[in-house]
């Protein structure tokens, strides 16, 4: 039964095909498609649960001063911005036997989980011991993040360089991130009420609930998905070549400073992003409850996706087929 992934025509109209091999070119499955998208539900499990309630689970159930629970926010924000391009660069330069990216995610996946939970654990500890302890894993569960979600997002280019399938593949990607995002807004905060009463920490059991169902999901996706010999190819010149990483990182941070400024639409979603932050305080405020407000705001976020892709969608329609090579 044909699908959407090996039935739709190219231009030229011819069928969309991927990943030469000796049984000949390999066209893209269903299964395939949905098994990207499970990935990628997965990891916005964790990041909309960190965006949506970390910082009112450390001020509120953790008792970190408010300044102090921001501080510890924007110390693990910083890593994050120098982290995720050097570990690009490293990842590009990987050769492994089950592919790069998938190998990585499926390393990945279960530390990440791990860290997840802990960093929802209230220890016995106060003051800058505690404080500590909340950056550490915070940082922790970033780093094991990033070892996950850029090889995620890297796949879409390994696994077609086809224009249309890869944008296929993209928008899977978006509806199940969106999904996951409603999701988490929704479930986690009735999760945590009935638990709490139950157990010690409601919080802590929540989120290793939600740890679990997200790595069962990224091995889902480290199954049903596949990388070109082309992407293997390239790694293996990459790190034959001996260059090192540091002007590639360089040159990364160059060009997202020039698309910054030159981009509109890149500009509008970094500002949706700081006004949904501001926002997600001012609600907490006013509803005087930090867990419903942020359930709220995620679930207003999430349902209108278009308010950050719509402008993106018209600029990748003009053009945007290197991003799949």
């Amino acid at each position: 039964m044909p699908t959407a992934f090996d039935s739709a025509p190219t231009p030229e109209g011819t069928p969309l095909r991927v990943m030469s091999g000796a049984c000949g070119p390999r066209r893209l499955s269903l299964g395939h498609g949905l098994g990207y998208g499970a990935g990628d539900f997965g990891c916005n499990l964790y990041w909309q649960t960190i965006s949506l309630f970390l910082y009112f689970y450390c001020t509120d159930v953790a008792g970190i001063a408010p300044a102090l629970a921001g501080f510890s926010f924007a110390i693990a924000s910083v890593y994050d911005a120098i982290a995720d391009p050097v570990t690009g660069a490293i990842i590009d330069r990987f050769r492994l036997r089950g592919g790069r990216y998938r190998s990585l995610m499926r390393f990945g996946a279960i530390p990440l989980a791990l860290s997840f939970a802990i960093m929802f654990y209230v220890p016995p500890a106060s003051g800058v011991a505690l404080v500590i302890y909340a950056t550490s894993f915070h940082i922790l569960v970033r780093s094991f993040y990033t070892l996950v979600n850029l090889p995620d997002l890297a796949m879409t280019a390994s696994m077609t360089s086809d224009y249309a399938e890869c944008s296929t593949l993209v928008s899977v990607r978006i509806v199940f991130g969106s999904v996951a995002g409603i999701s988490v807004a929704l479930l986690v905060p009735k999760t945590i009420s009935a638990l709490t009463g139950k157990v010690t920490q409601p919080h802590f059991m929540a989120v290793a609930l939600l740890g679990l169902l997200s790595t069962i999901m990224i091995l889902l996706c480290v199954g049903n998905t596949r990388e070109s010999a082309e992407g293997v190819a390239e790694a293996a010149n990459l790190a034959a070549s001996g260059r090192s990483i540091v002007p590639a990182v360089a040159r990364d941070f160059a060009r997202f400073w020039s698309m910054l400024r030159v981009t509109g639409p890149l500009l509008r979603v970094l500002g949706s992003i700081v006004t949904a932050a501001i926002a997600l305080t001012m609600f907490s405020t006013l509803a005087r409850n930090a867990i419903a407000a942020a359930g709220y705001l995620g679930f207003w976020i999430n349902s209108n996706p278009s308010m950050a892709t719509t402008r993106l969608d018209r600029v990748g329609g003009r053009g945007g087929g290197e991003l799949c090579h």
